[in-house]
């Protein structure tokens, strides 16, 4: 909803989408910053994705440009989305909000499963950049085989979790597996040897192309990328942590796990951020008694994950 002190419009979500990428563009354009629009529009227009709507925008930034961008939308109203404590796992991106504006910008200053330096992955995923337009507005994006590789990771990463973002991966993936006519081996494989994301895409490699994956050589997944890939409880990172920890460390994780910072609760509901401190104690609550219902599942989880070898440990597909 974008207001005045005379008018009031409101925006459907394919509006903000594509006036907030629009915003983006001219923002990073203005100022010389290199970013690349991926995922959602973008990718469905190179035919990488299936055609549904998008909540959100896109962008990976290069890491020099991050702060600088973050900066630009932040004149204009834009603001950090509180971010849940990642125990252990490092950030990826910045989730900004307007309160008028029902859409948000995902501001991406480097991509899970493409391990070389971020600014090494970005220049790779610009050379023989396309363009999209959102709203009128000329916006750069990886080269084909480059959003594929996005589209393919992320998919990748988020396959074996338990809510809806498995359900929407699952479909990508598909149809993902269906696109491989349409993509250069050669220009992909230049692309994952300069991302260093042959590791992350090893399952798809094997589906997608049997006989030319067998020819590669493998590195071991990441740390990072296992950690992503290798859980579906989100309370299985926690005991990780706690396992792996110090005596002495292990009373403060436990407490960070159970009593979060307000900001931390509110990642995923913004009202938390103002909400009275009974609401607060009942969330919290609720929190814990969930925790505590997929406990045994993340136990075990937790104890194939420190105890597994490095290697090929990649989440399966369910092809249910």
């Amino acid at each position: 909803m974008l207001t005045s002190e005379s008018t009031t419009t409101s925006l459907l979500i394919s509006e903000s989408v594509e006036l907030s990428a629009a915003l983006t563009a001219t923002l990073a354009s203005g100022a010389d910053l290199r970013v690349l629009f991926i995922k959602g529009p973008a990718a469905v227009a190179a035919g990488v994705r299936p055609q549904r709507a998008s909540a959100d925008i896109d962008v990976l930034v290069h890491p020099e440009d991050t702060n600088k961008l973050l900066a630009l939308l932040a004149e204009r109203g834009w603001k950090k989305r509180p971010f849940a404590d990642g125990v252990g796992i490092p950030m990826h991106s910045h989730t900004l909000y307007h309160p008028n504006w029902p859409s948000d910008i995902d501001v991406h200053f480097r991509f899970p499963g493409l391990d070389a330096d971020p600014g090494e992955s970005f220049d790779v995923l610009a050379q023989n950049c396309a363009n999209h337009s959102f709203s009128g507005v000329s916006a750069p994006t990886p080269c084909h085989a480059g959003m594929a590789l996005i589209q393919i990771t992320h998919a990748l990463r988020n396959l074996h979790l338990e809510d809806s973002r498995s359900s929407a991966s699952q479909k990508d993936y598909a149809f993902l597996l269906d696109q491989t006519e349409s993509l250069r081996w050669e220009e992909l494989l230049a692309v994952m040897k300069g991302t260093k994301s042959l590791a992350a895409m090893k399952p798809f490699l094997y589906e997608a192309y049997p006989t030319l994956a067998r020819d590669l050589v493998f590195p071991t997944p990441s740390e990072d990328w296992q950690s992503r890939t290798a859980t579906r409880y989100r309370g299985t990172h926690r005991l990780v942590l706690l396992q792996r920890a110090s005596w002495r460390n292990k009373p403060a994780i436990i407490y960070r796990s159970l009593f979060p910072p307000r900001e931390h609760l509110a990642a995923k509901n913004l009202e938390l951020l103002d909400a009275k401190y009974s609401t607060l104690v009942k969330y919290q609550l609720s929190r814990i008694f969930l925790f505590l219902r997929l406990m045994p599942q993340a136990a075990q989880e937790s104890k194939r994950r420190i105890i597994q070898s490095e290697g090929d440990q990649f989440p399966k597909r369910d092809n249910s």
